[in-house]
C-alpha cells in the first residue's frame, strides 16, 4: 500500500538474521549452546545499533546541526512539533546512517558483557561469531548501495553507477552543489558499496576456512 519499506532496513535485518543463525549453529557445534548465542544476539543487536548510530551522528554532526537549526527545507516556517522532529533526527536510525565499525564495537561490547555475566569464554564465543560478522556486513553493504550512501568518487569508467533523486548520494551531492536541483541522476560514481560487499563475502569464506585450522581461542576474531 502506501507504507514505504526501506530496502536499507531490510538488508540490515537480513544480515543480522543470517549472522545470528550462523552464530547459533557454530555455537551448537562448539559446545557453547545455540540458545545462549540466540539470547546473546539480542544484546549484541542493541549494542550494535547504538554504537553504529552514535559514530554516524558524530561523523556527520554538521548535517544534523543544520537540519535542526534550519529544517529540512531552509526558510520554511516550522511549528514546534516540526522543530522537535527535525532536531530528533539523530535517533531515526531506520532512515539509514549506521557506521559499521561503531556497530562492530557496540556488538563486541554486548558480547563481552554477556559472556562475563554467564560464565562463558569470551574468545571462544567471539571466534564462533566472527564469520557471521563478515556475512552480516556483506548484506549491510548491499543495503548501503540500495540506499545510495557510502558512495565512491565520480568516475568516467564503465563501472560507475548513478543514483536517482531521494537517494543519500543525490541529496548529499545536491547539498554540496555537485548536482543541480533538476538533475535526473548523480554523476557516475565508483560503487564502493558493491566492492566492499564482495570483499566481505570473501572474508566470510576465509574465516570459515580458518576456523577449522585455528590453534587457540581468539585467533579467528583477530
Amino acid at each position: 500500500g502506501d507504507l514505504p519499506i526501506p530496502t536499507y532496513g531490510v538488508a540490515i535485518a537480513l544480515g543480522f538474521l543470517a549472522s545470528t543463525l550462523l552464530g547459533a549453529r557454530a555455537g551448537q557445534r562448539q559446545g557453547l549452546g545455540a540458545e545462549r548465542i540466540l539470547d546473546m544476539a539480542f544484546w549484541m543487536l542493541i549494542g550494535g545499533l547504538v554504537g553504529s548510530r552514535i559514530v554516524y551522528v558524530l561523523t556527520t554532526l554538521d548535517q544534523f546541526e543544520a537540519q535542526c537549526r534550519l529544517g529540512l527545507i531552509p526558510g520554511d516556517p516550522r511549528p514546534a512539533l516540526r522543530l522537535a522532529y527535525d532536531c530528533a533526527r539523530p535517533l531515526f536510525f531506520w532512515e539509514g546512517g549506521l557506521v559499521y565499525y561503531g556497530g562492530a564495537l557496540g556488538a563486541l561490547a554486548g558480547c563481552l558483557l554477556y559472556t562475563r555475566r554467564n560464565g562463558m569464554n569470551f574468545l571462544q564465543t567471539a571466534d564462533a561469531l566472527a564469520p557471521g560478522l563478515a556475512l552480516g556486513h556483506f548484506f549491510g553493504r548491499l543495503g548501503c548501495h540500495l540506499a545510495g550512501c557510502c558512495y565512491g568518487m565520480p568516475t568516467p569508467s564503465a563501472m560507475g553507477i548513478s543514483f536517482p533523486p531521494q537517494s543519500a548520494a543525490y541529496l548529499e551531492m545536491f547539498e554540496s552543489g555537485t548536482v543541480t536541483l533538476h538533475a535526473d541522476f548523480t554523476p557516475p560514481l565508483v560503487p564502493t558499496q558493491l566492492l566492499e560487499s564482495s570483499a566481505e563475502l570473501g572474508i566470510f569464506f576465509l574465516l570459515i576456512w580458518f576456523t577449522a585450522r585455528r590453534r587457540r581461542p581468539g585467533q579467528v576474531l583477530a
